[in-house]
């Protein structure tokens, strides 16, 4: 059965990277559905998305890194679930030297109501040190970039179908009943300093290549 967009559907898009030492770093967010068209809206959703770093996400990157590319899943949906997923596998396009690669950008989300629930963070890719302050902070030229990204992810996706999504706040619930609650995401600030990540690290067996 071919998927159709309902109201109240919930999606996944995680994006990722290969690193110039070969570990996978990824992205994730979340869109619901608030105007279905009776069609589907997938594959123009993880487009947009893919356009977001081939534009914006590969100058930041050395060119031995490598934007892989893009996989949607439907988290929540009224019709059998469905995944789709992209392999663009495009290198970065500096010369310049990355970071160590558990330093991640970070980018925070946030709602109109309080509490971590109605929080939610990104983890971006390394990038390359041009992009670094002998501070060790991100550059002057970094944070615009970071912006521009996390105002690209908070549009919201009208589709040629008709479907439009609103990026959400996505919470999973516990068992023995699991669904996802959503909030709405209304704005965005993108951190003044670096965040580790230890799973992105140089350490142990590097990762491999994720769908």
């Amino acid at each position: 059965m071919a998927y159709t967009d309902h109201v109240g559907d919930i999606v996944r898009v995680t994006s990722a990277v290969i690193c110039v030492d070969g570990q996978v770093q990824e992205t994730t967010f979340h869109y619901q559905c608030v105007t279905a068209a009776f069609g589907s809206s997938l594959n123009e959703i993880i487009t947009a998305v893919d356009a977001i770093h081939t534009t914006h996400t590969k100058p930041l990157l050395h060119n031995t890194a490598r934007y892989y590319g893009s996989r949607l899943s439907v988290i929540k949906g009224v019709e059998k679930w469905a995944s789709l997923a992209t392999i663009l596998n495009q290198a970065g396009t500096s010369g310049s030297p990355s970071m160590p690669t558990q330093v991640r950008p970070l980018i925070s989300y946030f709602t109109q109501f309080r509490g971590p629930g109605a929080r939610g963070r990104m983890y971006f890719f390394t990038p390359c040190i041009d992009y670094t302050t002998t501070a060790g902070l991100p550059t002057a030229a970094l944070l615009p970039i970071l912006d521009t990204i996390a105002l690209a992810y908070r549009a919201t996706m009208g589709t040629v179908s008709g479907g439009v999504w609103s990026p959400v706040i996505a919470n999973r619930t516990k068992p023995p009943v699991i669904t996802y609650n959503t909030t709405p995401i209304t704005g965005h600030f993108s951190n003044v300093k670096f965040a580790t990540q230890r799973k992105s690290g140089a350490y142990g067996k590097p990762n491999v290549a994720p769908w």
